[in-house]
């Protein structure tokens, strides 16, 4: 029979043997758990910088395409107040003119053509450099003219006389005025704009 010094012995060399077992084992797992965890959080940080990269992208972009729609808006503005400019314009030729009209007839106002900007010659707004507004006649082929006489209007403000007593009929005569502003640069943009006027005119 073995004695019981022999039994502790056998039991306390047992439980040495397992305790180097289990260090063993993880010595051998603890490295590669710690390497898994390390290339899970490398993962995690590089689809996070990803996913902010494409934010930043997209934010880029997104402010990209505001900067081009506020220079567009602008450049359509300018190229609105440049034809409002022809428009002016067309309005004094229309006071200027049409008066020295009068002794030849009605016919007069139907052959006045006066000249106008155009293509070839545009009138440019500001201190007149190539980047200004500008306007012409519109260049559509359909309108011939920029000032036309199109006819007879309503009777005329605060001129009422009569026939029965040799007078004329002081009447609108109508105008058409075709215009178009520009702008040039990089968002270049053009504003066409018809409009009419009227000159209080002696019909006979």
């Amino acid at each position: 029979m073995r004695s019981h010094l022999e039994n502790e012995a056998e039991s306390t060399f047992s439980r040495n043997d397992e305790r180097v077992g289990e260090s063993a084992f993880q010595l051998r797992l603890g490295p590669r758990s710690g390497r898994r965890q390390e290339g899970a959080a490398l993962l995690v940080s590089i689809i996070m910088l990803t996913i902010m990269g494409l934010i930043g992208l997209g934010s880029m972009e997104l402010a990209t395409r505001d900067r081009q729609v506020a220079g567009f808006l602008a450049s359509a503005r300018s190229a609105l107040y440049a034809a409002d400019a022809g428009v002016a314009l067309g309005q004094v030729i229309i006071d200027q003119n049409v008066g020295l009209l009068v002794p030849q007839g009605v016919a007069a106002l139907f052959s006045f053509n006066p000249d106008f900007p155009d293509e070839g010659s545009p009138r440019i707004l500001g201190d007149g450099s190539v980047s200004q507004p500008r306007f012409i006649q519109d260049p559509d082929p359909a309108v011939e003219q920029a000032v036309e006489y199109i006819g007879m209007g309503e009777a005329c403000d605060d001129w009422i006389m009569s026939d029965e007593f040799g007078g004329s009929q002081w009447r609108e005569a109508i105008f058409s005025i075709n215009v178009e502003g520009q702008t040039s640069g990089m968002v270049g943009a053009s504003k066409r704009i018809e409009a009419s006027a009227g000159y209080c005119y002696p019909y006979q």
